[in-house]
């Protein structure tokens, strides 16, 4: 498509911005200007010499300004075919216009603001969608021009390109045209829906890119975006994610994004398998503590970090080490930001994925999920809890509030049923010794996070039977939900954990704290559930 000169261009603006530097670089090539109204006023305003339009349709703007710019002769002079219509526009005494530079009354604005109908209904703009959609079909000899923004890049054109503009400019014009009629349309009838009783919501979906595979081998992913925003994930070694990776950096994400300390975090199949914060913690020690709630669950992990990542952190993966069994298989490791050392050590790992991410924008404020046709909303699980109530006699020390709030932030990332066991270490920091997930009974979560506990203790503590029993003793165990029987509160007495944390609203609750009063365990509701299906 050939470069075209713009000879004469109509300007009907709402938003003035700019209006006057673009103006001034049609006039410095010798472009016509036409405008009407308040655009025809701005223009003269600064000495620009402006054709008003009613010259050209030979009628004035009538009734309160709602005819300016409609008429035969404005629009046969974007829209006729500059080859095949030119005898006849010749004949009709058409002349042509090369370039439409129009924005629309600011119904949205208005909109927002609360207006009511009739000034909502004076807001919807008639003329400019016509003059634009018109100029953005006949895209070969006109440019659309919608929004301040394009101002700057087609002055510079102008100005380098001797007053002419590009086929592949007017193309990117175009489409940016139907995209700005398209939404001001899609304002409109979602406002008017909503005055007539009728809630409605349209999205324009953008592909944004094509992912490795879905959840299996066979099956074709891709993403998708409502406009122009980066992905907040991006792979900067190894191959693209796939369908189950960014799956699991959403849990991830829901497990520490709201930590503000160090934090690390290994998920597997969707659940933090391992998790470790505070304010003691470098990078590397971090990492030690997550990965050693689950060693085995850890292999063919994702890792995630909510801090900058250093050499001597990504060291514990153990490339190359002369044992084996010392080496790290991670399949993602994610984190904001790492040193170039880090990056150097990584590449030594040709499978591995290594991602930056924008950890905040992957916990919207609101989460949907596509069920068919379907589309689910609800707000993002991001209340730890609404109370702290002591239901037992023992009641659960101050000290331990942090380490059951760390357990918190856990279960809501582990799939229901959910239970996380905590520990503040004595240097501060809080870990994840163990969790039960995605069980259809309670018991068998119970028993699941009990069994990685000890497992953890042991490991840690060998045969320093003190440091087992304090480690016991502070550690915290959260549910995500209500326990309906007291058969998991027993489970706990037998392996000398102390402290329960659970929302409560079961209409056994009462047995329930009685059994735990009983056991003398400490037991405190949160009133806030974290189910995660």
């Amino acid at each position: 498509m050939n470069s075209i000169k713009i000879t004469r261009a109509l300007l009907s603006v709402s938003d003035k911005t700019g209006l006057i530097d673009l103006a001034n670089a049609l006039h410095r090539h010798g472009v016509s200007l036409l405008a009407s109204g308040g655009t025809a006023t701005a223009l003269r305003n600064a000495n620009l010499p402006v054709t008003d339009v009613s010259q050209v349709t030979g009628h004035g703007e009538a009734f309160g300004g709602r005819m300016k710019t409609l008429s035969f002769e404005i629009a046969s002079g974007i829209l006729f075919e500059r080859t095949r219509d030119a005898r006849e526009a010749e004949k009709l005494g058409v002349k042509p216009i090369d370039m439409v530079i129009s924005n629309l009354y600011p119904f949205e604005k208005t909109y927002n603001a609360g207006a009511n109908l009739e000034a909502l209904v004076e807001n919807i703009d008639i003329g400019g969608p016509t003059l634009i959609r018109a100029a953005a079909k006949n895209f070969h000899a006109v440019a659309s021009v919608t929004n301040p923004t394009q101002y700057k890049n087609i002055i510079a054109e102008l100005d380098s390109n001797n007053g002419c503009l590009t086929g592949k400019t007017r193309t990117a014009l175009m489409v940016e045209a139907f995209a700005h009629t398209a939404h001001y349309d899609t304002v409109i009838s979602s406002a008017m829906d909503q005055l007539g009783g009728k809630t409605t919501r349209t999205y324009k979906m953008e592909l944004t890119k094509t992912l490795e595979y879905g959840e299996n081998p066979h099956q074709k992913a891709t993403i998708w975006s409502t406009g122009n925003q980066e992905f907040p994930l991006q792979v900067i070694q190894g191959r693209e994610l796939s369908w189950n990776n960014i799956g699991d950096l959403e849990s991830a994400a829901l497990a520490i994004g709201l930590i503000s300390t160090t934090a690390c975090v290994v998920v597997k199949h969707g659940n933090p398998c391992g998790m470790a914060s505070g304010e003691s913690l470098n990078g590397a020690t971090a990492f030690a503590r997550a990965w050693a709630g689950d060693p085995i669950s850890a292999f063919g992990s994702v890792v995630a970090f909510n801090c900058s990542v250093d050499k001597k952190t990504v060291e514990f993966l153990a490339f190359g080490h002369p044992n084996t069994t010392e080496r790290k298989f991670v399949d993602v490791i994610v984190a904001p930001h790492y040193t170039n050392e880090a990056l150097e050590y990584l590449a030594r790992s040709k499978k591995m994925r290594v991602v930056v991410w924008k950890m905040e924008e992957i916990i919207p404020a609101t989460q949907r999920r596509m069920i068919g046709s379907f589309l689910l909303e609800q707000d993002s699980d991001t209340e730890l809890a609404t109370k702290w109530e002591n239901a037992t006699p023992n009641a659960m020390p101050d000290t331990l509030k942090g380490t059951a709030e760390f357990g918190i932030q856990a279960v809501r990332a582990i799939k229901s049923n959910a239970i996380a066991i905590a520990l503040q270490n004595k240097d501060g920091s809080y870990q994840l010794t163990g969790m039960g997930s995605g069980q259809p009974n309670r018991v068998n979560s119970s028993k699941l996070a009990i069994e990685k506990t000890l497992e953890l203790l042991s490991r840690e503590c060998g045969k320093n039977t003190d440091e087992y029993k304090w480690a016991l003793e502070n550690s915290v165990v959260v549910s995500d939900a209500f326990f309906p029987f007291a058969d998991s509160i027993e489970l706990y007495a037998e392996a000398g954990l102390k402290w329960i944390v659970q929302p409560g609203g079961s209409i056994r609750d009462s047995e329930v704290v009685a059994k735990a009063t009983e056991l003398g365990l400490g037991m405190t509701l949160t009133g806030t559930r974290h189910f995660r299906h």
